[in-house]
């Protein structure tokens, strides 16, 4: 009769992968491979090496069976998000959670990932969201399968690079009028009236179908949405609070950036909120510096001044150089083409004001002609006008570098 046997084996996953974060666990993990060893014959000379097997005495290793080792985490997926990425991966079976290590060395391992500058986040489980992450950079995630002290291999490697903020700078070029049909309404060319605005330029390009464009936005203009933390988002993008939503719409012709105000009656930003003429500014205010306090809003004085002051405090879109346009900045969203309001609704919807209401905004230049007026314009003709400073208008910041 054959006598009775009992072997080991260990395959090349075949370990005991005990947790790598302190010299307790690593020595832990030691131990019971050491017992194991030699339970199984494998603690004198004749054993053979890991990855083989060996005869045994029969006897059952203290604590019972070695327990099967923790398949690696696999399908592992990263979403970009501002700021941020969410990790998603399959589950694997016998684990009791799931760590992650991330940083922007794609070398990273559990046992140095300190030493590359990564993070381990202990306990998580799928889909798991990492913030704080920098804008347009890329970062390499791992994640791991424990279950007590045994820990998994780690899965492969993934990345995922963040979008970056946008850095805008004025152009000094112009928008085109937006004028797209001819004098009497018709399309163009008219044989018997030469020379018509709409017969030239980008709205004629745009009708043309020759247009090239970087964003969107009506006939000639060249527009695109950009969340309240400063990154390009898709043209069906939403006003709103959360640092992924529409704040800012970027003019690609102008270079300049311009607030999109929410509707938001309670909030600094509200698009309904007035505010009179003010500019401390010696320099800047013609001679007069307008009315400290004449409008009628929340969450700053009512004032041009002190509203940019707050929204800059509050590094809207990323910036905190915002300021009233001049009267040439902000006459180029004027589109010429429609009236009431004489804008591109789709990228500046806060300018549609109820029916009864007037559309004046702010710009920051003084008039000439009278210190006490400065200069406006009405959305719902698109036209420059003079008005007190004292006049609770609206406003719409800008902001470029130069």
């Amino acid at each position: 009769m054959l006598a009775a046997q009992s072997a080991c084996h260990f395959g090349s996953e075949g370990r005991v992968v005990a947790s790598r974060r302190g010299a307790s666990a690593r020595a832990l993990g030691l131990a019971l491979l050491a017992s194991t060893l030699a339970a199984c014959g494998g603690g004198g000379g004749g054993g053979e090496a890991a990855g083989g097997s060996s005869p045994g005495s029969g006897a059952e290793p203290p604590g019972g069976s070695v327990p099967e080792p923790l398949a690696s985490p696999t399908d592992v997926v990263l979403a970009a998000g501002h700021g941020e990425a969410t990790v998603s991966w399959s589950p694997v079976p016998d684990a009791r959670g799931y760590h992650i290590y991330y940083a922007q060395d794609a070398g990273l391992t559990p046992d140095d990932y300190a030493a590359r500058d990564g993070v381990w986040l202990q306990d998580v489980s799928s889909p798991h969201t990492v913030t704080g992450l920098a804008f347009g950079e890329t970062y390499y995630f791992i994640v791991t399968a424990f279950a007590g002290e045994r820990e998994s291999v780690p899965s492969k490697t993934a990345a995922v690079t963040l979008a970056g903020r946008i850095a805008n700078t004025a152009t000094r070029a112009l928008n085109d009028t937006g004028a797209d049909p001819c004098a009497d309404q018709t399309d163009c060319p008219e044989p018997d009236v030469a020379g018509q605005d709409a017969e030239s330029g980008r709205d004629a390009a745009a009708r043309a179908g020759t247009l090239v464009k970087s964003g969107g936005g009506a006939v000639g203009f060249d527009f695109t949405k950009i969340s309240r933390a400063g990154v390009p988002l898709p043209a069906d993008a939403s006003l709103g609070p959360e640092l992924s939503d529409w704040a800012c719409t970027l003019d690609h012709v102008t270079g300049l950036l311009w607030e999109v105000r929410p509707d938001e009656p309670a909030g600094l930003r509200h698009r309904g909120h007035r505010y009179s003429w003010f500019a401390p500014d010696t320099a800047a205010n013609g001679g007069n510096a307008g009315t400290e306090n004449g409008g009628a809003c929340v969450g700053s004085t009512c004032n041009t001044h002190a509203y940019a002051a707050v929204v800059n405090a509050e590094t809207l879109c990323g910036f905190d150089d915002w300021r009233l346009p001049t009267a040439a900045e902000l006459t180029s969203l004027v589109h010429h083409g429609r009236a009431a309001p004489a804008i591109d609704v789709d990228y500046f919807p806060d300018a549609d004001v109820p029916a009864g209401d007037d559309a004046l905004y702010w710009t920051a230049t003084p008039s000439a002609a009278d210190s006490a007026k400065a200069w406006a314009v009405d959305f719902a003709t698109g036209e420059l006008v003079s008005a007190h400073k004292s006049y609770p208008a609206r406003v719409r910041l800008v902001r470029a570098g130069e």
